[in-house]
């Protein structure tokens, strides 16, 4: 099960880089509660390519909080590949990704993440606003199974072009 997962995010990976490219390119930052980071994240979102009905983008996260003190802090990385449904302001946001972690006394484990949600943005604000269910999978050890959700914030940035001033007509 586990390589026909790999095998699928490798596929995305390549079908992104060779079809399409979204010629917007946005780019996102987002706070968010619970979801794929552990209790609280922040992370970066990067568009790499559009559709008809959609788009397809990564996201890579940061997280950290204290266990106890024989486990010391965890440090969560969430990496995602997420595909986005709909033309509207609500769309349906699904997606598959790792949250390798490492702790500060030496420790390091790894859990697959899923998505699957709602994501409410509008095209002429910067604002983005998702609510999402993150199911963690542990499989390295044993296989067990979170049933885990999150609510974020974000706000979105666009590739600005440059405009250039005509000194010809000065």
């Amino acid at each position: 099960m586990l390589h026909l997962i790999i095998r699928g995010l490798i596929g995305l990976l390549i079908w992104g880089w060779i079809g399409e490219v979204s010629a917007q390119g946005d780019r996102f930052w987002h706070l968010e509660a619970m979801g794929t980071g552990g209790l609280a994240s922040f992370s970066y979102e990067q568009q790499f390519m559009g559709y008809s009905a959609g788009r397809f983008s990564w996201r890579l996260g940061l997280s950290a909080f204290p266990i106890d003190q024989n486990t010391g802090t965890v440090l969560i990385f969430p990496i995602l590949l997420q595909g986005q449904h709909g033309q509207g302001k609500l769309r349906l946001e699904y997606g598959l990704g790792q949250t390798p972690s490492v702790t500060t006394k030496g420790s390091f484990f790894m859990r697959g993440s899923g998505l699957l949600g709602l994501r409410w943005e509008e095209a002429n604000r910067p604002w983005v606003v998702r609510a999402s269910y993150t199911p963690l999978v542990s499989y390295l050890l044993d296989w067990q199974y979170e049933h885990w959700g999150g609510f974020s914030v974000g706000f979105r940035w666009r590739k600005k072009t440059k405009k250039y001033v005509d000194l010809s007509r000065a």
